[in-house]
């Protein structure tokens, strides 16, 4: 069936003035001059929240919560399950979906009301599981170890309770677990008076034993409360211990330690924060840089007063060192990036006690995204941010709520949506259209949906020049232009909107070189250019910050047979070659990582319309088009795998699909098309289902819609 459409005549396609925009003129590869600011991407709201079934009263869900490395497993504790009992509940995600796995559980041999799931941590691959029990056996504390095997949880050995604690040490109300599994950390605040201490547990053969002696920083001003928080290094070498009571007034501090040959020794002094610093501690999984946070560390920024934040803590050399100043907004829970270079903080009371989480990049310096992570469908003050958790790609983001629905508690899962990916020229997270007509003139549509907000002429612009990339290069949210003229000269207009805000140039290459991505190889959240020569196959890549290139390196080189689809946002290169093989180079940065990944043949003739995130789970899918029906078919993809396939609809032989990008704002791919009169349509999509076909209008048959290097 054809595209369902209504005719809207748009006044604008008549009347472009012939405003000629200069493009820079002097062509030279500089160094790296700036440091970018994050561009616009966003953590979207994957679905409904999420409440385990089978809870007993209030249970306080979302009260902590840990992800696997792959983000897709993650670990809630709601500690006022039946009456303070506790319990965990699982949660699988496929195909972009959540759904929990089996029933919630909690261990055996506790005493009394333990509050199982106070704190839970979870190994890389998500296989093993630590909850803690800070109330058991009368506020003695304890923690359970869980394993999976074929999607059943069972409880591993008897609970662990540390040796030498001096009266009730609150065992269990933090816990970290190494990548591997098989290094426990337990944190007890309330030892000896208040002092607190941690204990460590590693695992042989399935058997769990404490390793040495308690650990108790050195020098604690006062009741410290130790133990309060914990992280691990990956490769469980490095541990970092928050004490948010120490001096006494609350200062807050936090301390590290490392292991030798299994024997742990504090490094260094205590690293002082202030404002409760140590209600929460991150680490990087190689234990170089450290999140030392606090609800009290207050002060103020660039956009006003906060209450709460955290700060950055760096080692050279054995030597830890505090960086900049305070990182502004949340300081209740954190998450740092493996990469060190993303940390999400949680203040749940804040606007007033919904609650939220506030993100903050690195890309030379530390800023604040201007999105925050609100979960929608709370009901009355939710506590969101009170517990954070992050997958190791960046791309899946946990906020705890328990305090929603009158302390039921709930979970909201975010997937990392990079609105400057999909031709957003003016930061509102939703895709707009670059259209360019035969005489050289340019327009902008700014689209809310399948709404047009602003149509707009951005010049005329003869000649050779041709639009051969759509990304934001400079880091300000909007997309960007990437022009090439006859003899190869680069350049780039940075857009405001509907306005050129500057051009400059960028650089010479041959007419035997020619891009076929725009799409960031990096991960720091701006375009790069994806290079291919025509005559040896060989590819690579070009790192840009702004204008500039910063690094180039060649990629590999595959036969003429084999042609470049596109890249993503993910580092991933897509592949075709004429039999129909379809592979996937994965690239960080400039190494190339792996090499012609098999996503298997299909026919010739279907034929790959665009990449896009259909499903919203902040993964690459494959737009298909079969050219001897019509018929509209989706890929979905989780890194290199294909996970499932569905039909989409029939397309007309007239209509032509112009172009992929997120329109509404919602997370999800959707689709435009152009048919062969001039008629303008759009499928609002969610995953495979067209949740809504709009006509949008007619342009003529002079205007194109510009798509190179944009989805």
């Amino acid at each position: 069936m054809g595209l369902v459409y209504r005719t809207r005549v748009l006044s604008q396609r008549c009347c472009l003035p012939a405003i000629r925009r200069a493009i820079a003129c002097v062509f030279a590869v500089g160094g790296l001059i700036f440091a970018a600011q994050p561009a616009a991407a966003q953590y979207l709201q994957q679905g409904s929240k999420l409440v385990g079934s089978g809870a007993v009263g209030a249970a306080e869900q979302g009260y902590a919560l840990a992800l696997s490395g792959d983000g897709n497993t993650f670990a809630e504790g709601g500690p006022a399950d039946a009456t303070s009992t506790g319990a965990v509940w699982v949660y699988t995600r496929t195909g972009g979906a959540w759904t929990q796995q089996g029933l919630k559980f909690s261990g055996t041999g506790a005493t009394g009301a333990a509050s199982q799931g106070s704190s839970v941590a979870i190994s890389a691959d998500g296989n093993t599981l630590i909850v803690g029990g800070p109330n058991d056996s009368a506020n003695a504390g304890a923690a359970w170890v869980f394993v999976r095997s074929g999607g059943v949880w069972t409880q591993q050995g008897s609970k662990l309770v540390g040796m030498g604690a001096v009266g009730p040490a609150y065992q269990g109300t933090s816990v970290a677990l190494s990548a591997d599994g098989t290094i426990a950390i337990i944190g007890g605040p309330n030892d000896n008076a208040g002092v607190g201490a941690v204990w460590v547990f590693t695992r042989s053969g399935g058997i769990w034993s404490q390793a040495g002696s308690k650990l108790v920083g050195s020098n604690p001003a006062g009741p410290a409360a130790e133990g309060t928080s914990v992280a691990l290094s990956a490769d469980s070498s490095t541990l970092i211990v928050g004490g948010p009571n120490d001096n006494a007034s609350g200062v807050g501090s936090a301390w590290i330690f490392t292991q030798s040959g299994g024997v742990w020794s504090q490094q260094g002094s205590k690293l002082v924060s202030g404002g409760r610093g140590g209600t929460a501690v991150a680490l990087s999984p190689d234990g170089n840089t450290a999140v030392v946070a606090g609800p009290q560390i207050n002060g103020s920024n660039a956009r006003g007063s906060f209450f709460g934040g955290a700060f950055i803590f760096t080692r050279t050399g054995g030597v830890w060192t505090k960086q900049g100043g305070v990182l502004g907004n949340g300081g209740s829970s954190v998450v740092l990036s493996p990469d060190g270079t993303t940390v999400i903080q949680g203040s749940p009371g804040s606007e007033p006690s919904v609650g939220r989480a506030f993100v903050f990049k690195r890309i030379g310096v530390w800023s604040e995204f201007t999105s925050q992570i609100i979960g929608a469908g709370e009901v009355g003050p939710s506590g969101q941010g009170w517990s954070i958790a992050l997958s190791a790609d960046d791309k899946t983001a946990l906020s705890g709520g328990p305090q929603d629905n009158a302390g039921a508690g709930a979970v909201w899962v975010f997937n990392l949506h990079n609105a400057a990916a999909t031709h957003d020229f003016n930061g509102d997270g939703k895709s707009d259209i670059l259209w360019r007509d035969t005489s050289g003139d340019v327009a902008m549509w700014l689209m809310n949906g399948g709404s047009l907000l602003q149509a707009a002429a951005l010049g005329s612009v003869t000649g050779t020049l041709e639009i051969i990339g759509q990304h934001d290069f400079d880091g300000d949210g909007n997309a960007d232009l990437l022009w090439r003229d006859g003899p190869g000269n680069l350049s780039m207009w940075f857009m405001n909107g509907t306005s050129v805000a500057s051009a400059q140039a960028v650089s010479h290459l041959p007419s035997n070189w020619n891009v076929y991505g725009a799409g960031d190889l990096s991960g720091d959240f701006t375009g790069d250019l994806l290079w291919r020569e025509s005559v040896s196959g060989s590819a690579s890549a070009w790192i840009m910050i702004g204008s500039q290139v910063a690094s180039t390196a060649g990629l590999g080189t595959l036969s003429s047979d084999w042609s470049i689809i596109g890249d993503d946002n993910n580092g991933n290169i897509f592949w075709r070659n004429t039999a129909g093989d379809l592979a996937i180079w994965q690239i960080n940065g400039v190494q190339e990582v792996a090499t012609r990944l098999s996503l298997g043949n299909v026919p010739a003739n279907f034929v790959i319309q665009g990449l896009g995130d259909f499903n919203g789970d902040g993964q690459t899918d494959i737009l298909w088009r079969d050219t001897n029906t019509g018929a509209l078919s989706i890929w979905f993809l989780n890194g290199t795998q294909v996970t499932s396939s569905a039909a989409v609809g029939i397309l007309a032989s007239s209509w032509n699909v112009a172009q992929i990008g997120d329109y509404d704002g919602d997370g999800k791919s959707d689709i435009l098309f152009l048919d062969t009169s001039g008629d303008v349509a759009m499928w609002l999509m969610n995953g495979a289902t067209v949740s809504s076909s709009i006509g949008i209008g007619n342009v003529g048959t002079t205007w194109q819609v510009q798509n190179v290097n944009a989805n």
